[in-house]
């Protein structure tokens, strides 16, 4: 009979021990499954992400390359042109004054020439005349500024002041026509001009010759050859 019980115990005991076994199994199973499942969405969101990423900067440099392109496209339009601001509203007759101006300069007619912006009877609008070439525009833009120069130091030097020079070339001021972004460009260069002569300025160096060209402030002064220059020679 305690042998019957103990058998049936027994049975009972393998069987817990089973069930135990059998679901442990399945936990284990359930747990590899949610990390397999865990695996495989982690795998697919950083395929994901760097699919949005790769996308994003493809898409910033589609924009870029736009943008670059239609800012050569719009440097290339304008290299024709030149701007002349202060030249004195004169209605129908603008393109009389305009003429007598580019006389003054270079042989070159221009294509056009119109006040650029609405009417105002507080300032002057700027004029854009445009030319044949790049080469056209470059040859009145280098005429008006030697030209300019000279007629200044004439009247500089005339310290009575005797002769007043009439020239409309004295009046105006003359540039290429820049884009937005050129002038943004212009505008950094001069701010780096102003900075790098005022430090010349606060530190005694009186052979420092800042000029801006090609994009670029350059120191061109002269100045005495070094200890180990010297040597060198």
């Amino acid at each position: 009979m305690l042998e019957q019980q103990i058998a049936r115990l027994d049975q009972k005991v393998d069987h817990q021990v089973s069930q135990v076994h059998t679901s442990l199994k399945g936990l284990s199973e359930k747990v590899e499954e949610n990390t397999d499942k865990l695996k495989e969405f982690e795998t697919s969101s950083k395929k994901h992400e760097g699919s949005v990423d790769e996308e994003r900067i493809m898409s910033e440099l589609r924009e870029s390359e736009r943008k670059t392109t239609a800012e050569l496209e719009e440097r290339s339009k304008r290299s024709k042109n030149l701007i002349i601001f202060r030249l004195p509203e004169h209605g129908s007759k603008d393109n009389d004054v305009i003429s007598k101006l580019l006389d003054e300069l270079a042989t070159h007619k221009p294509r056009e020439a119109r006040r650029l912006g609405k009417y105002s009877e507080e300032k002057n609008r700027p004029v854009r005349v445009s030319f044949k070439d790049r080469s056209e525009r470059d040859d009145v833009l280098q005429s008006f500024h030697k030209l300019k120069k000279e007629k200044t130091a004439a009247e500089t030097e005339d310290k009575e002041g005797k002769k007043q020079d009439d020239s409309i070339c004295l009046q105006v001021a003359m540039t290429r026509d820049r884009t937005p972004q050129e002038r943004e460009e212009e505008e950094a260069l001069y701010k780096e001009w102003k900075g790098k002569k005022s430090e010349s300025d606060a530190s005694g160096d009186e052979k420092a010759v800042w000029i801006r060209k090609n994009g670029k402030v350059i120191n061109i002064g002269k100045y005495p050859p070094s200890a180990g220059e010297k040597q060198l020679e």
